[in-house]
């Protein structure tokens, strides 16, 4: 059981790690160069729905595969993990519960009240500009965390 445990915890943590990279270093900065910016902004926002959906899934198993390691055997390793895995999950649902619905409601605002010179009112802007490193912050806390914990269990894996 002990087995399986660990290999959901892998495979669950990889794919939510490997969808950030993927996401962040790959599928985002190619759409940005490829597409004018507010074409691509509206892409990246129809695809962050699904991104932070499997994120937060591949989370739950992460969580839940660490919390039944704990409760098996105690050790401090799993523990750690856990408590890192928790803070990553809410780091992902924080992101996707509040700060993209905030940065999608004020995208919306920026297309509908553009200011007389042909772009949106300044304080749109700014506040967007905040909304998009938080969500940034957390993605990196996110990927670094997992990696972290990653290595940690790869550390203990003995040939």
């Amino acid at each position: 059981m002990n087995f399986v445990l660990r290999f959901v915890f892998l495979v669950s943590t990889s794919v939510w790690v490997g969808g950030i990279a993927f996401f962040s270093f790959g599928v985002a900065p190619r759409l940005f160069a490829q597409f004018p910016r507010g074409e691509a902004g509206d892409i990246v926002g129809t695809l962050f729905p699904v991104y932070y959906a499997s994120g937060c899934g591949a989370g739950v198993l992460s969580v839940l595969a660490a919390f039944s390691l704990w409760w098996r055997g105690g050790e401090r390793l799993w523990l750690t993990v856990l408590l890192s895995s928790a803070l990553m999950l809410g780091a992902s649902a924080y992101a996707a519960t509040v700060v993209h619905p905030r940065a999608a409601a004020l995208r919306e605002k920026m297309k509908a009240e553009p200011a007389a010179e042909g772009g949106a009112p300044a304080e749109f802007g700014v506040a967007f500009a905040s909304l998009h490193r938080s969500a940034v912050r957390l993605n990196g806390f996110v990927l670094a965390a997992g990696l972290a914990n990653l290595a940690l269990v790869a550390s203990r894996i003995r040939p």
